[in-house]
């Protein structure tokens, strides 16, 4: 009976999964954005090369405004190069959605539908497809694990808390189209296979090892470094030597793997080329790496998206190195410099925190290491009160993760910009009167050289909006809708790619709640007549209830670079409700991105 808690801890989760498909994703009024964020660029492809025949992808992004029901909708994902657009992701995720996209098609032929590749049929058909796969690396996993003599129950478990404990979770259910449930299949298979290889080698094993590995690559380049995981899967110098040996000895196997690799990861070059006539391309254009200064601290520690912050589960099962070290010196090894190098990586991205996100999203793909610690280290410990504590912590970690993927959820989490006051203010928190109050917009510069200096600075004390000419401040009020307002008409920067703006001010609000809905707008307005950009951002960050305090607010984000030399940047107050606070000592700087 034990041998199947492996299977029905999966089943366990595909239920609450099923659950959460269909009291939420799958309501009409949601269901139309399970094809949503970065998902939208990896899911591209297969529209536009399989129902319109479109490589320049028009005919997809018109299917998409009208979903949307937005005209001025412009993806994220399309890019240009030489004039020639082409699609900045991978088609990793599109290859393995292929026969979930073609079921959808006929069951919309069938059912007399439109088949657009956006209909109801396809979202729900992208939420079964990452149930798919998160099920069958769950499985996975499960042997994986299994494999080092890990007892069933034990390997139910592991697999309970790194399904419903992480924001795999999440990912799985309210983002279906981005890549990382599928490479935390890919990778799962990968580390079962190739230990299979290496325990008993085999033409199979070799070449099923060969195609998850290149799937890998053709999702996501970086994680490549899966290979690194080749010493842990052999376990000991001698099986690691007898099974490149046997490889060595097999031309045919060892040529026949490289063949379906090489197919497989060629599909991205020849797609480049059907887009750009190029057959290699950096496709993340204006995207790249600060590897001479990773932030590793805030990546796992910081309350914006720290890993270990927001997953404490994984923090958890690191404490199963030990037990790793005491197994193999080898596969101790292997994994350190994996999970090391897999940090470093994360952490030297432009954006560290990887935009809107629920966590630290770049690790999920790896998580079938931490869970393999986690299970060692739950079966390192002999008896059963240390067992039991360290499940009980595991279930207390597994509860948080719930909670916080519901205020995720639900925008009582703020979706990039948390800091250590906001996260306690809304700790464990899911009551309605939570929900949006947090704001706030501390951007990550965009990569490039960044100007050591401002290219404009303006610091307005707003002596000619008031009254006084000492100790000026801005008093809006139901009679003063905007103000503060700052200019900025400098054809200077027109060289720059990008600009990034710095502002800094003080406010105070005589009474709780008055600037809740007021905001700092930022416009670049066209010598032409009108403006081709307009932003706001809330100027109460969290709610305070104490009044009559001065408080300092700070904002970093991208502007696009400006078109013409008349065109004028503007920063303003915007009060629309008429409320009374005060603001001082505004800052504003921009930065030139080269």
């Amino acid at each position: 009976m034990r041998k199947f808690l492996p299977a029905a801890a999966v089943a366990l989760c595909g239920l609450a999964i099923m659950a959460c498909l269909l009291l939420d994703c799958w309501k009409k009024e949601n269901i139309r954005n399970i094809i949503n964020s970065d998902g939208r660029g990896y899911y591209a492809y297969l529209p536009s090369l399989f129902l319109f025949k479109d490589i320049s992808y028009q005919k997809a992004i018109a299917q998409e405004r009208e979903v949307k029901g937005d005209p001025g909708y412009a993806p994220a994902y399309l890019l240009t190069y030489k004039n020639r657009p082409y699609n900045k992701y991978f088609a990793g995720v599109a290859v393995l959605l292929l026969p979930f996209f073609l079921l959808a098609t006929a069951i919309s032929h069938l059912f007399g539908l439109a088949a657009n590749g956006y209909n109801d049929v396809y979202q729900a058909s992208v939420s079964i497809a990452a149930l798919f796969y998160l099920s069958i690396g769950l499985l996975w996993l499960g042997r994986l694990l299994k494999s080092f003599s890990i007892p069933d129950t034990i390997c139910a478990a592991v697999l309970l808390f790194f399904c419903l404990g992480t924001n795999l979770f999440f990912y799985s259910v309210w983002a279906p189209a981005l890549s990382h449930v599928y490479s935390f299949w890919a990778i799962n298979g990968f580390m079962l296979f190739s230990r299979k290889f290496f325990l008993q080698p085999s033409k199979k094993f070799f070449l099923l090892s060969a195609a998850l590995f290149a799937i890998i690559v053709l999702i996501r380049p970086v994680n490549g470094i899966a290979i690194l995981l080749l010493p842990f899967a052999a376990g000991n110098i001698q099986l690691l030597k007898s099974g490149f040996t046997y490889i060595t000895s097999q031309k045919n196997t060892l040529l026949t793997g490289a063949a379906i690799s090489f197919i497989i990861i060629f599909l991205q070059p020849l797609l480049w080329f059907l887009q750009t006539g190029n057959w290699l391309l950096w496709s993340y254009a204006g995207e790249g790496f600060y590897f001479s200064r990773p932030e590793i601290s805030n990546v796992l520690f910081s309350y914006r998206k720290g890993l270990f912050v927001y997953t404490p589960l994984a923090f958890v099962s690191l404490a199963g190195l030990y037990f790793m070290y005491q197994h193999s010196r080898l596969q101790f090894a292997s994994i350190l410099i994996l999970l090391a190098i897999l940090t470093y990586i994360i952490a030297a991205w432009w954006c560290w925190y990887y935009g809107n996100s629920f966590g630290h999203r770049a690790f999920i793909d790896f998580y079938g290491v931490f869970a393999l610690l986690l299970g060692l280290l739950l079966y390192g410990f002999r008896k059963n009160f240390y067992r039991s504590l360290l499940a009980t912590l595991c279930t207390l970690c597994l509860a948080l993760n719930l909670i916080q993927t519901y205020q995720y959820r639900y925008v009582i989490l703020h979706h990039f910009d948390m800091n250590k006051e906001k996260y306690w203010y809304v700790f464990l928190e899911t009551g309605d009167e939570d929900k949006n109050v947090l704001s706030g917009n501390n951007e990550a510069a965009p990569f490039g050289k960044i100007s050591e200096k401002p290219v404009f600075s303006v610091y307005n004390e707003f002596s000619a909006e008031s009254n006084k000419a000492e100790n000026a401040v801005l008093l809006m009020n139901e009679n003063k809708q905007f103000g503060g307002s700052v200019e900025i008409a400098n054809g200077n920067l027109l060289k720059y790619t990008q600009l990034y703006v710095k502002i800094k001010l003080d406010k105070q609000e005589p009474n709780p709640k008055a600037m809740d809905h007021a905001f700092l707008a930022a416009s670049i307005d066209s010598a032409a007549g009108g403006n081709y950009y307009w932003e706001s951002f809330r100027l109460n960050d969290m709610p305070h209830q104490d009044t009559h305090e001065w408080r300092t607010i700070n904002y970093s984000f991208a502007l696009p670079a400006i078109r013409q030399n008349a065109d004028v940047i503007k920063f303003y107050i915007y009060n629309p409700n008429g409320k009374i606070f005060i603001i001082d000592n505004m800052q504003v700087e921009v930065f030139g991105i080269e």
